[in-house]
């Protein structure tokens, strides 16, 4: 009965672009391991380092741990400008605070933004496509980049 059901349902999946049959192995048997054998590893050495700061032998003195995604463990500093439009769209009374909490191309952000909210607030919904100036902003950044109207 299974086979029946497997078949039937290689049948129906034959002309679709996404049919299972249609991609590759290497993909479909892609797993998402942040306890896999890459990090195990990389406890090996990160706990070698340690242990022996000057006789560990590897060209390097620290182990980054990336499998989890963590952009923060390269220590960048933190993109500022986008958190502070964040905290002035969340609260917009931060704009008006007379010590200029935020510097002025942030809250000229942050207002434009929600002027283009239904109720100067980002607490509704939006249209389904996103805000409109969003949507401008990124059609005219690519037309900038990509030298054509997007």
């Amino acid at each position: 009965m299974k086979q029946k059901a497997d078949s039937e349902q290689k049948e129906s999946e034959a002309g679709k672009v996404f049919a299972a049959e249609n991609i590759s192995s290497s993909i479909r048997n892609a797993r998402y391991a942040v306890r896999g054998a890459i990090v195990a590893k990389a406890t090996e050495i990160a706990t070698a380092i340690k242990s022996k700061p000057n006789e560990h032998g590897y060209p390097f003195s620290r182990v980054i741990f990336c499998n989890i995604g963590n952009p923060q463990a390269f220590c960048p500093p933190p993109i500022t400008f986008h958190r502070q439009v964040l905290a002035c769209v969340l609260y917009p009374p931060l704009m008006e605070d007379k010590n200029q909490l935020f510097p002025k191309d942030v809250c000229d952000r942050a207002k434009k933004l929600l002027a283009s909210t239904a109720h100067t607030n980002i607490g509704a919904y939006t249209n389904s496509q996103g805000l409109k100036c969003s949507r401008e902003s990124v059609a005219q950044f690519l037309q900038r980049r990509d030298g054509f109207a997007s």
